[in-house]
């Protein structure tokens, strides 16, 4: 009964000090984080990736119109 109140005591110390060390040390940005987030924004990953819709329009309630990239370049298709 003894050995378990220590076992106890010992864990409730020990995530007690997990606890309060994860609160002493804030989470640190630099400007090379941002740097590197910003290079996956959309602008600059959006002419890497083909077949993406862009614009999608209903000129009437008979057609679609929407603009894909396609190798580069745009391509505009319609659907009836």
């Amino acid at each position: 009964m003894h050995f378990g109140l220590m076992r106890g005591g010992a864990l409730g110390l020990l995530l007690a000090g997990l606890g309060t060390a994860a609160a002493q040390e804030p989470a640190s940005v630099t400007a090379d984080d941002y740097a590197r987030a910003e290079k996956m924004l959309s602008h600059h990953t959006a002419p890497l990736v083909d077949h993406a819709v862009q614009a999608v329009r209903w000129p009437d309630d008979d057609h679609v119109v929407w603009a894909e990239s396609d190798g580069g370049a745009m391509q505009f298709r319609r659907l009836d």
